[in-house]
Formats: C-alpha cells, structure tokens, sequence
C-alpha cells in the first residue's frame, strides 16, 4: 500500500511541480531518441533526451493524444545524455535508464523517479556503452541490459535489482571478437526477461537471445540464421500473446521488416511485418534510411524521396566472380554524401560522382561508374548491401566512404563502426574489387563544439586509416581535406552546404581527392594467357605452363610499382585455392611480362590469376582469371 502511494504522490508532484512554476520546464535542446510505454493503467507515457551545446537532458511526460502533457526534467548536465527507456513497476513508479557520455567516459544511468537517485550501473573500466534498455519483470524486478565494450569488441550486459540492491553485471553475449549490439528486453506478466540483440558470425549480423530462468541465463534457439544482416530486433510480450519479435533485414532493395513468433518451443516461420509499425528499427521511409532510430519519429529533411536510385528485388547476394569484374566500371558506395545532397536537397548531378566521372574518362577513355550512395545508410546497412552491389554493378574499383551518419545514431559505438567499415572492405577484397576507403568529414553543426561527437569522428578516422594500411588497400583523408582548408578561402565551414553535406566547392576537392588517388592504385595486368610448352634437354623433356601478360595501360606512375604475384589454383584438386606461386619485380623496360611454371603435374590443369603490388603495400586485384 506504502509503494502504491509512492506511485500516486509521484504523478501528483510531476504535475504540481510544473503547475507551481507557472510554466513548462524550458526544452533547449534537440530531441535524439524517444520511447513510449503504457503503464500498469494503460495510460501513455513518452521519455526522451535532449542535447545542445550545452550538454544533455532527459525527459519524462505524459501524452494526451500525440501531445506531450506537462514534461518533466530528470536529469540535466554537461554530458551528452542518450538512449533512454524506462518502465513500471507494480505500484506505477516509473524507473528509467540512459546512457551518459563526457568525452572521456560512458556510463549507464538508472533512476527511480519517485526517489530521484541517479545510480551508475556500467563498470567504470567501460570503453563506450549503448543501446540501454529497461524491463520490469512480472516478479517486480528492475533489468537494465546495454551494449558496452571493454578491451574487446561491443558486448552484452545485463543488471537486476532484486529490490533491496543492484547484483553484479552480467555478461549475456559470447563472442568478444566480434561485436554483439542494439539488444531488446522484454518481460512477460509473471514471467522472466527475455533479452535478444544482433550479434555478428563472421559471415552477418544474425538475431540471438537468452532468456532468464531461476538457475540463471539460458541460450535461446537463434531467431535468424542466413546470408543478410538482420539487426534492430524488437522483443514484445503481452497477457495472453505469444512473444514477437520483429527486425530489419538489409536487401539489395532496402531495410525490409520482419517477423517471428514464439511457439512454445521454437521460432515459428519468418514473415513479414507491418512497416509502418514500430518494428524493426524504424518507420516507414525517409526516416528509416535517414536515422534507424526504431523508436522515433525523426526529422528528414532531405526533400522528394521519390529520387532515390531504384533497386531491383532478387538481386543477387553473393560477390561477383573474378571473371566477371570489368576493369573499367567504377563503383561510388556511401551514404547521402555519395549519392549528392546540397543543403538537404538530392542534387547527385552536382556531387562528387559526375565529377569524379569527367575526371576518369578524360584520363582513362570511356568509363562507367555507378552512383550507389543510399542517403541515411549506416555501416550497419552499408554492410549487408555491399555484396549485392559489387554482385549487381560488376566494377572492379570501389570507392567507399560511411560513417557519417553513425556518429549521431549513438547506439553504434566506433568501435562497431570500425568493425562494419573493414568488413566491408574485406568482402571487397573476397570479391577481387580493389576499394578505396577514406575518411569521413567533420560536422559542421553545434555537435562540432561537444568533445563526445569530435572524439567519435576523431577514433573513427583514425581507425580507417588503420583499416587501409593492415589491409593494403587505398586511402584517401578527406577529413584532413577538408578541415585544412586554408581559413583565407573562408576556412572548412566555407566547404560545407548545411550541416553534414558539402557544397559544390567542396564535392569538387573530394573528387579531385578521389581521382589523386586512383590514379597510383595498382591496375591489375592485361593477361594473354597460359599455355602448355615443352622444355626439351639433352636427358629429357619437361612440360611448363607459358604465363604471359601486358602491364594494364591506366598505370600512371610505373616507379610507384614494385611486385608482380602470381598466384596458382589446380583445378583438378576438389576444393583447391589460389596459392603465391611467384613474386616478379616490376619492369619498367618491358610492356609483356612472362614466367615460366615448372612446377606443374601434367596430368593436372590450373588456373592463374595476377597481381600488382604498390612500393607501400597496397595489392591491386585480381587480373581476370586464365588457365592452362
């Protein structure tokens, strides 16, 4: 009876508390994330937080209608506060959870609104922590789970409170090399939680699960189990339904939304869900593709979504064979920065793409190159849409560039960004497609002036640059670009059309930027072929394999150019893989280049594949694949 009061007094001080002031708390700030929950009355609740110049601030009101009814402050500081959620418990006290960020360290917060003590849940040694979310269980127990990193990858965790104290975190995920994000609790009436989240195989991101029992956290069976990335999962129970969850599943057409229901046993079949429910990770678009904020309705201000670029449906999802790469199509793969915005209009014909196209043809002849920048895109989509892409456009160069929009969707940390962004590249390279990976561009809003949002882009450019040189791959520092832009020709701001988008100034340096670099990449060589020949001895003769190729004539700089390999598969072997068979240097003297394989066994067959590798590492791709 004491608790249910406690309920009671905390809606009546929520409304005096205004009511005495004579007015609304005063909202400064921009809204970045929104939750809406009934309580155990079935009336409306809406949390959020806020963030300025200033710092940060959370937000808890009732809704009448679509309208927010006498918001109150909970929490309000210098630090960048994010990812609130919150429930309540059987008295009606609300409990709400969120992440805090100071430029140096992230924390997970939790409060009881009718107590007003803030509690610190995450352990200090925590690199980042996300993705916070709150459950009250049918026992009346408080569990807060979040995405955190430590010293590896993004994990995790979950905390109770048992009503007297919070016990010791938890650790739910099990693969610390790869990262485990974007988690969803849920509870029962009566029962335990469940908790699921988007954890990554080596191959995608897949939807996992545990749920708790009394002898502890049990695995669930996986709720996905496919070639796609499938992320966003969203848990929800209610008296007398079957659990559902719902996720975003990454096509070669777009997001799509998804479905499954609890048996009893088992997942029961995948299907599709409502898009215009709040389901899997996002309303219906723009604002998907513009923030996958699952639990928002967000600002777009992009203008005419009708431009986006069409996608066919039943694309291929697996990489494009070697064979099938043409040497002079080009593929352009980002975000809206790619695809050409100008003050939050799509103007692709005045972005980057048209100009880097001039650029190449005047240089190489005629060329294609394909604009597959997809306004809005993570690197958690960017990911699961790369391989259709390079299946689709067949180019065997890409340009990638992603990020951007990570570093305002704070519930993926750059650790998780970085991980995307090398996967990415790695899938290139599986595919044979030599990428070029740059960095990404300061903001030019007020998220500039927080040390939080400098330090993401700051960790995350750094990563890139790491990610080019373990990888020999290309690089390109289009931060450094754009922010040394000398403050006589009005400074980097001068180079930027609205917040995050350059102007027409700007998209020409990037692809200036762009083709300077494309131009020292390692073309693959012109192969003409391998044939069997005989060398013939006093004693014996021997069969040889004749390797013949041309260095390919859109080297511009042969000095840059230091080693041929030659790498060997023999076909006659089930499951044999290209190996190093040679590593030639480079002759400037000698347009044909030829090797000799007397290493073969006559009665086998092979095939054989080219390289160029560049005097600082970078290993162009494949030549087109010939055999014997």
């Amino acid at each position: 009876m004491l608790k249910r009061a406690a309920g009671i007094i905390f809606a009546t001080v929520l409304i005096a508390a205004v009511a005495l002031a004579g007015q609304q708390p005063v909202r400064r700030g921009v809204e970045n994330g929104r939750v809406e929950k009934a309580d155990r009355g079935g009336e409306m609740w809406r949390a959020w937080t806020e963030e300025s110049p200033a710092g940060g601030s959370v937000w808890l009101a009732r809704l009448s209608g679509d309208r927010t009814f006498l918001p109150f402050q909970l929490a309000e500081g210098q630090d960048i506060l994010f990812s609130p959620s919150f429930d309540f418990d059987r008295t009606g006290n609300p409990w709400l959870a969120w992440a805090a960020a100071d430029g140096e360290t992230s924390r997970v917060v939790v409060r009881n609104a009718v107590s007003g003590r803030n509690e610190v849940l995450s352990p200090s040694a925590m690199a980042s922590v996300s993705s916070v979310r709150l459950a009250v269980d049918g026992r009346d127990r408080v569990w807060v789970v979040w995405s955190g990193r430590t010293t590896a990858r993004d994990e995790i965790f979950a905390r109770r409170f048992n009503g007297f104290i919070w016990e010791p975190p938890e650790r739910l995920s099990s693969e610390p090399g790869r990262p485990s994000l974007l988690p969803c609790v849920a509870a029962a009436p009566g029962g335990e939680p469940w908790v699921l989240w988007s954890a990554h195989d080596g191959n995608d991101y897949e939807i996992v699960g545990a749920r708790h029992t009394d002898g502890g956290w049990v695995r669930l069976p996986r709720v996905t189990d496919n070639g796609a990335n499938d992320i966003f999962p969203v848990l929800t129970a209610a008296a007398g339904a079957p659990w559902a969850v719902t996720w975003q599943t990454t096509t070669a057409a777009g997001p799509i939304a998804r479905m499954r229901t609890w048996t009893g046993r088992a997942w029961g079949p995948e299907v599709p869900a409502d898009p215009a429910s709040e389901t899997a990770g996002a309303p219906a678009k723009p604002a998907l593709r513009a923030r996958p904020d699952r639990r928002s309705s967000l600002r777009w201000p992009l203008k005419d979504p009708s431009s986006f670029p069409p996608a066919e449906r039943g694309e291929a999802s697996s990489p494009a064979a070697p064979a099938d790469l043409d040497d002079d199509r080009y593929i352009c793969f980002g975000d809206s920065i790619t695809y050409g915005v100008i003050n939050h209009e799509y103007e692709p014909e005045k972005g980057y793409v048209p100009r880097l196209t001039l650029l190449i043809e005047k240089f190489y002849g005629p060329s294609t190159i394909s604009n597959e920048g997809s306004p809005g895109e993570n690197t958690l989509n960017g990911l699961g849409r790369i391989d259709s892409v390079i299946a689709r456009v067949r180019g065997r160069y890409l340009f990638l560039m992603e990020g951007t929009n990570d570093i305002i969707f704070n519930e993926i940390s750059t650790d998780a960004s970085t991980f995307n962004l090398e996967q990415m590249v790695r899938k290139c390279l599986q595919a044979r497609v030599y990428p070029i990976i740059s960095t990404i561009l300061p903001r030019n809003d007020w998220r500039w002036a927080q040390k939080f949002y400098r330090d993401r882009i700051n960790n995350l450019n750094a990563n890139i640059a790491k990610i080019a040189a373990n990888l020999h791959v290309g690089f390109v520092d289009m931060f450094t670009l754009f922010f040394s832009h000398p403050e006589s020709e009005g400074g980097w701001q001068a180079l930027f059309s609205d917040d995050d988008h350059p102007n027409e100034k700007g998209y020409e340096l990037m692809s200036r930027q762009w083709f300077s670099e494309l131009v020292r990449t390692p073309f693959c060589p012109v192969q003409e072929g391998a044939r069997r020949t005989v060398e013939r001895t006093l004693f014996n003769d021997r069969l040889l394999n004749l390797l013949t190729w041309r260095h390919n004539p859109k080297i511009f700089n042969p000095v840059e150019n230091m080693t041929y390999t030659i790498y060997r598969k023999d076909t006659t072997v089930t499951g044999s893989t290209f190996q190093v068979l040679a590593r030639l240097p480079f002759s400037l003297f000698h347009a044909a280049q030829s090797y000799f394989d007397m290493t073969i066994i006559p009665s086998h067959r092979y095939q054989y594949a080219i390289t160029l590798t560049r005097t600082d590492g970078a290993e162009g791709p494949f030549s087109d694949l010939f055999g014997d």
